[in-house]
Formats: C-alpha cells, sequence, structure tokens
C-alpha cells in the first residue's frame, strides 16, 4: 500500500476482500442455493460477502442494528435483512428457510446475536465468529449443537495465515491486488 493509504483504509482494500472470500469458499464452502446468515451485515466485510455470495449463487440473511440500514443493505443485494431491534431474528430466519435454519453463520458480534446465529444453524451447519463488537459471550446449549451436528469455529485471518504456506496465497495476492 502507498504510504498516503491510512492503514484502516488498507485493511478494508486487503485485509476484508481476502477475509470474505477465505471465509464464504474456502471455510465454509457453501453451494449455490444455501442460506448464509451474518451479523453486522451493513459493514465493510458484510458487504463484501453479500456480493461474493451473490456471485456464487449463495442465499443471505443479513443481520443489522439500525432500520436505516435495512435499504442500503438491500441496495447491495442482500436477499433478507433482518433489522435486530425491530424483529425477532430467530423466529423471521426459522421462517425464511422454512424451518430449515441456515447452513452456515457468520458472526462478527458475539453476545445475543452471536446466539440468536447459532440457534439458527440447520443440520450440520457451521458458524465461523470472526469478531466480537458486543463484547460479550455467545450461549450455547449443546442440545442445538448435538441435534443438528453443528459446529462453532474461530475464524481469524492472522491463524489462516499461520497455518498456510505462502506458495498458497501468494499468487491468489498479486492477482487481485492489480
Amino acid at each position: 500500500m502507498p504510504d498516503a493509504v491510512a492503514d484502516a483504509g488498507a485493511a478494508q482494500l486487503v485485509a476484508n476482500p481476502f477475509a470474505a472470500w477465505l471465509m464464504l469458499i474456502e471455510e465454509l464452502a457453501l453451494p449455490p442455493g444455501a442460506w448464509l446468515a451474518q451479523s453486522a451485515a451493513s459493514s465493510a466485510l458484510g458487504r463484501l460477502v453479500i456480493q461474493l455470495a451473490r456471485l456464487r449463487g449463495i442465499r443471505t440473511i443479513n443481520l443489522v442494528r439500525r432500520r436505516e440500514q435495512i435499504a442500503t443493505v438491500r441496495s447491495w443485494g442482500g436477499d433478507e435483512v433482518i433489522c435486530t431491534v425491530d424483529d425477532d431474528a430467530v423466529d423471521r430466519i426459522r421462517a425464511i428457510t422454512g424451518g430449515a435454519g441456515v447452513a452456515a453463520a457468520l458472526d462478527a458480534v458475539g453476545g445475543a446475536t452471536g446466539t440468536e446465529l447459532a440457534k439458527v444453524l440447520g443440520q450440520g451447519g457451521v458458524m465461523l465468529v470472526h469478531g466480537v463488537l458486543d463484547g460479550r459471550s455467545i450461549s450455547v446449549h449443546p442440545g442445538w449443537l448435538l441435534s443438528k451436528g453443528a459446529a462453532l469455529r474461530g475464524f481469524w485471518l492472522r491463524h489462516w495465515f499461520a497455518r498456510t504456506t505462502p506458495a498458497r496465497w501468494w499468487p491468489w495476492r498479486r492477482t487481485c491486488l492489480r
């Protein structure tokens, strides 16, 4: 990155696209038509996830905290948008998915929002936790995971790089940052 680009701006241009790709395509490997739910959907990363999911035929359920974010997230291509202040996210997600739950979830918030996402995982569903914006713990009853064969995993880009060889990620970096 040029010195004129602040670190925060550089992170938006480099880390977020890479993290969105890795979580959605490599870690979750969802097929077209699958439902993905995500918290913090109005964030820069949330926008990238929506756009990438749309390109891959993955349907998104996007959680936001403010009503005014709904139209913005829809304009980015979000299939469904739920304002957690106004709606019961668990009931809405179950209705949207016909009771089946989501194939996967991405949680950047934690706390009650993360708990709600864990509750709506479908059979074999996986939730990647990649942030703790709320600062509080996710409460997960073991029965939610056991009855569905579901899983919660942490995802941190730094750990991905630590376990991946430069030969694997370097060509991707050169191609995407031209």
